[in-house]
């Protein structure tokens, strides 16, 4: 169980009340994590509740295999881009 999500407890809250079919939706995906070692960490946490994660504004859903590989894809380029943009 994550006790920390670097000081977020909303999303601490959601992931310890998540149950089997659940679905965690957010708009974009750096709304879930700023890093990619969080962002693995959460995408896990909600997948061993077999829970999904569905991230509206790229259309990834965790459920589909396609879904899976834009998300480690696109977290990837997230943390990428984040110290270009500073």
């Amino acid at each position: 169980r994550m006790k920390n999500t670097n000081n977020r407890p909303e999303l601490t809250k959601i992931l310890e009340n998540l149950r089997r079919s659940d679905e965690v939706i957010a708009q974009k995906l750096d709304r879930i994590s700023r890093s990619i070692f969080d962002l693995h960490k959460i995408a896990s946490e909600i997948k061993e509740k077999a829970a999904s994660l569905n991230i509206l504004d790229q259309q990834i859903n965790t459920e589909t295999p396609t879904g899976i590989l834009l998300f480690n894809v696109l977290g990837s380029l997230a943390e990428f881009e984040r110290p270009l943009i500073a």
